[in-house]
């Protein structure tokens, strides 16, 4: 996510004034240990207290590490502040101690790697507030290495953690989906046609890489995912203003 909201409202014998002047405060220290493209505002809401909005750098789950998350910097300035106990405020802290400055799961007890697919990618992605509670969303991209019923074991874990280190009443809000990496045959047929045309076409050298997005090629016996992505460029795809060079394609 690119940007992340929270209203915030005057405590016990606290003045609006006062508030904003902390709120203010807080937001330039946190922004300043942040650097850029970090950035947050604090403004009047309109049924009262204020707005403060974090923003960061939206990109693609699949490349979370490239990016810069709105929810890490809004989850600090809140831990600043020391907010009354609620479940926004347990769901902001979760978000501060398993997933701020950690794009690989190290802090939850998740990391692993693949040699050819590279870490497992973990990002904090939608925090949404329903009534008395606060729901997050984690997008994460898994590389072989581990089974289905491995990872699960890891991810009950990480929730267990989480649970002894803050709040019991933390629960997984709906059916967890754990999906199976996929690896192409690189010595069958398609792998090195593709990549001898890739050459013969763009003179540069080409070799098979793990992307960390889903591929409907995952689906076919022997398919393979091609493109559209060249080396050196940004990838866009499924990005803010989505598109592809007319050279490229």
């Amino acid at each position: 996510p690119g940007q992340a909201t929270m209203r915030v409202i005057p405590g016990a014998r606290q003045s609006l004034e006062e508030l904003k002047l902390e709120l203010d405060r807080i937001a330039a220290e946190v922004v300043s240990r942040r650097g850029k493209p970090f950035l947050a505002t604090v403004s009047r809401a309109k049924d009262g207290g204020f707005t403060v909005t974090a923003r960061g750098n939206a990109v693609h789950s699949s490349v979370a590490d490239t990016g810069s998350n709105a929810l890490w910097l809004l989850s600090e300035i809140a831990a600043e502040l020391r907010p009354a106990p609620s479940a926004v405020s347990q769901v902001l802290e979760i978000v501060r101690l398993g997933f701020v400055d950690d794009h690989y799961g190290v802090r939850l007890g998740l990391a692993y790697e693949h040699a050819m697919m590279g870490k497992l990618l973990v990002a904090p992605t939608v925090l949404r507030v329903k009534e008395d509670s606060a729901v997050l969303s984690v997008n994460m991209r898994r590389p072989a290495g581990k089974t289905k019923q491995e990872f699960s074991a890891a991810l009950d874990g990480a929730l267990k953690q989480l649970q002894e280190k803050l709040d019991a009443r933390i629960e997984e809000s709906r059916e967890r989906y754990v999906g199976d990496p996929a690896i192409a045959d690189l010595e069958g047929p398609l792998v090195p046609t593709l990549m001898d045309v890739f050459q013969r076409v763009t003179g540069q050298p080409a070799r098979p890489i793990s992307v960390r997005g889903g591929t409907y090629a995952r689906l076919f016996p022997g398919a393979v995912s091609f493109g559209p992505n060249f080396p050196g460029r940004t990838y866009r795809g499924h990005s803010p203003d989505e598109y592809i060079d007319l050279d490229a394609l």
